[in-house]
């Protein structure tokens, strides 16, 4: 199975006057038109068989945007990508027979788990900017490769 872990695009600044519950954080302007060339052109070499999103806003933001842009199928919501609980995730899906399973989520999470699968430890050695993508090729739960990793400035 392939895992495709995407930080959603770039946030609106942390204020807690307009968003005391960051979960309701939104995209900032500039994330959204960045996200949306980076989404044109990962539709271009991707389409997954599932599309899991966090439920924070901006999260669904970004899975929206790859779902109108790249015509990605609809996202379904995921409580574990908050938590960063991908290995939960990763063998429900490969129970399943998922070739491409696509999540948003966040950082340090993202990292964490990648920096996991490819040194064996749980140390961030990756460092996932807003709007990265990266491909992973997994033999189970806990135990892949990193295929690539794209920052959204490559899609430019």
């Amino acid at each position: 199975m392939k895992l495709l872990l995407i930080r959603h695009g770039k946030a609106e600044d942390h204020d807690a006057s307009k968003w005391p519950d960051d979960s309701q954080r939104p995209l900032s302007d500039q994330g959204v038109e960045q996200f949306r060339i980076a989404a044109k052109q990962l539709g271009e070499i991707l389409i997954p068989d599932v599309l899991l999103s966090s439920p924070y806003v901006r999260a669904v933001q970004t899975a929206e945007i790859l779902r109108e842009v790249a015509g990605w199928p609809e996202p379904e919501l995921s409580d574990e990508i908050v938590h960063g609980d991908y290995a939960r995730l990763v063998d429900h899906h490969l129970q399943s027979g998922t070739g491409l399973l696509a999540t948003v989520g966040h950082e340090p999470t993202i990292s964490e788990y990648i920096s996991g699968l490819i040194t064996g430890g749980r140390h961030a050695y990756v460092r996932v900017r807003p709007g990265t993508a990266a491909l992973l090729k997994l033999e189970s739960a806990g135990s892949g490769t990193l295929q690539w990793l794209a920052p959204t400035q490559i899609f430019r």
